[in-house]
């Protein structure tokens, strides 16, 4: 059982982590680096789909590579919504910002 409990853990930590990073990258100033952990999950979602076209066929097998592309990229999709939602939250704190410095 306690072997069980590590790898849960484990797998929720591989899971948060990158979330909670993703957070603090998006509200940088620069729009880059917010963008390397979706583009480096997508990397490797890619490579998943790329295995599994190689190990049965790319026509043989293109319902198992659409949901194989569609598991794989729940990551890259959840941390690119982290990304919109930081940005739009960091835009619209920057216009309020300029209004408040213009009023004055």
């Amino acid at each position: 059982m306690e072997f069980a409990s590590r790898v849960t853990f484990l797998l929720l930590f591989l899971w948060v982590a990158p979330l909670i990073l993703e957070v603090f990258l998006a509200r940088t100033r620069s729009k880059i680096p917010g963008l390397i952990l979706p583009s480096l999950s997508f990397l490797v979602s890619l490579i998943q789909v790329f295995s599994v076209a190689a190990y049965g066929g790319f026509w043989n097998v293109l319902g198992t590579l659409l949901i194989a592309l569609l598991f794989s990229n729940i990551m890259t999709i959840l941390l690119l919504l982290i990304y919109v939602v930081c940005r739009r939250r960091r835009g619209k704190k920057e216009e309020l910002d300029k209004m408040s410095i213009q009023d004055l």
